[in-house]
């Protein structure tokens, strides 16, 4: 009886002793919180602050933000190469086409290039302006144009006015002369007002001579002015009254002379005092070009005379123009125009239906059997169609 009550006694002892009240201890109690995303029951410790999402959820959003932003950023880059390719073939169609528009324009067109431009008319009828690659660098806007010279050129807009633009296009003189002398020469250029009569301006638009002439004929020297008389005389550049209005006909002063017709319809040759200098039995004269002049005789036959009035070259076409560059245009007893030197040889076979009158740059314009406009060299060589 006695021993087991000794034995529970000291099991009483022994569960008093091991417990943590026993040392003073207090038990401690887990605190679990449910993440709003995996939806887990997890310690605290799992978590940031009062944040609800663990700490594990938070790295895995984290890494998806990551892979979504690498994600997007490949698809950007993928669009804007799609775009710059396709930006690219746009260009290339339209590079193409630029080219087969500018091939066509080269061949299509009868150019008279200048200053690297020439004046080109579309199927509109309008008039623009293109590069030696065919180009259009002007839009093709005016009713009509010279080409350039001293970088402007005289356009008509469709009110029927005229004024100049630059090589961009830049409409620098405005629009509202009846009429232009087709282009700059020395900074200066004739224009016509609508009452019919001409003055000079200059290129900013100044007026340097008054619109007060019935006409006026410029040249490198004097410009030769008609009266209301119907009289011929010459000015100067500013203006001024050189040679008063005494002729019928007045030629343009070239190498210091000038071919005028008297009130007996005689031809003589004057220098800018208004003295004769040479006389002779022609029915018509031409001015000077490169020390030579053309004369026509009495039998309408056309040649040369130098300034001492020699003959250098016979009479003996129908039509002949001045020299330009060495080389003169002569018509033939073919009815077509060939080219001549300085001593009368057929340097360029009478076989062109019609040819422009000045050499430029050893080139000219000349218009074939099939009425398209080539350029052809001084040995008659096509160089351009």
């Amino acid at each position: 009886m006695k021993k087991p009550l000794i034995f529970l006694l000291s099991c009483f002892l022994l569960c008093m002793l091991t417990t943590p009240a026993a040392y003073g201890q207090t038990k401690k109690v887990t605190r679990n919180r449910t993440c709003v995303v995996c939806k887990q029951s997890k310690p605290l410790s799992v978590f940031s602050g009062e944040s609800k999402k663990c700490k594990s959820c938070v790295m895995k959003a984290r890494e998806q933000a990551e892979r979504e932003r690498i994600a997007r950023e490949q698809a950007e880059r993928e669009r804007i190469a799609r775009k710059q390719a396709e930006r690219e073939r746009i260009a290339r169609e339209q590079a193409e086409k630029e080219q087969v528009a500018c091939n066509e324009r080269l061949r299509s067109s009868s150019l008279y290039f200048s200053e690297g431009l020439a004046a080109y008319k579309d199927t509109n009828g309008k008039w623009g302006f293109i590069d030696k690659t065919g180009k259009l660098v002007i839009p093709c806007k005016w009713m009509d144009g010279y080409h350039f010279q001293e970088g402007l050129v005289g356009v008509k807009d469709t009110n029927g006015k005229w004024g100049f633009i630059d090589k961009t296009g830049k409409l620098v003189i405005p629009c509202k002369w009846k009429g232009v002398g087709g282009y700059f020469s020395e900074g200066l250029i004739t224009v016509k007002d609508f009452s019919g009569k001409e003055g000079i301006i200059d290129k900013t638009g100044k007026e340097i001579v008054p619109c007060q002439w019935r006409a006026i004929i410029r040249d490198k020297e004097l410009y030769r002015v008609k009266d209301d008389n119907e009289k011929y005389g010459y000015i100067d550049k500013t203006g001024k009254v050189v040679l008063l209005c005494q002729w019928k006909i007045a030629g343009v002063f070239r190498e210091g002379l000038a071919a005028v017709q008297d009130n007996n319809e005689r031809w003589s040759y004057v220098d800018k005092t208004g003295k004769i200098v040479l006389t002779g039995p022609w029915k018509w004269t031409g001015g000077f070009y490169e020390g030579l002049a053309q004369v026509k005789d009495t039998n309408n036959k056309m040649g040369y005379i130098d300034k001492t009035g020699r003959v250098i070259i016979p009479c003996q076409w129908e039509r002949a123009w001045w020299f330009s560059e060495g080389l003169a245009k002569v018509k033939g007893n073919n009815g077509k125009y060939g080219f001549i030197d300085k001593t009368g040889k057929l340097v360029i076979p009478y076989q062109w239906k019609d040819a422009g009158n000045n050499f430029l740059d050893g080139c000219i314009r000349a218009l074939d059997d099939d009425n398209r406009w080539c350029t052809i060299d001084k040995a008659g060589k096509i160089i351009k169609q």
